[in-house]
């Protein structure tokens, strides 16, 4: 029988984040979302970036950058799960 903790529930709000309002006031309109293009190049970030967006339920590719390129894992959990 698994401790109280392996029964976990779903959180009761969203853990998505979500758009800042321009501005300081917050009545102000939400910014327009940028591509993916977009943030990766504001982010200036070194090496290899890549990264596969699937619809879980259609298998549909919905976007991608440099899908096919093999990454190593970020952290050794996410190693530990691919070999798994």
């Amino acid at each position: 029988m698994l401790a109280g903790g392996g029964w976990a529930k779903a959180p009761a709000v969203s853990l998505r984040p979500r758009l800042r309002p321009v501005g300081s006031a917050a009545a102000t309109p939400l910014a327009p979302a940028r591509d993916a293009e977009a943030l990766v190049e504001a982010a200036r970030l070194g090496g290899d970036v890549s990264y596969a967006v699937l619809d879980i339920a259609t298998g549909r590719m919905l976007e991608s950058r440099e899908a096919e390129l093999g990454q190593p894992p970020a952290s050794v959990t996410k190693a530990v799960t691919a070999l798994y």
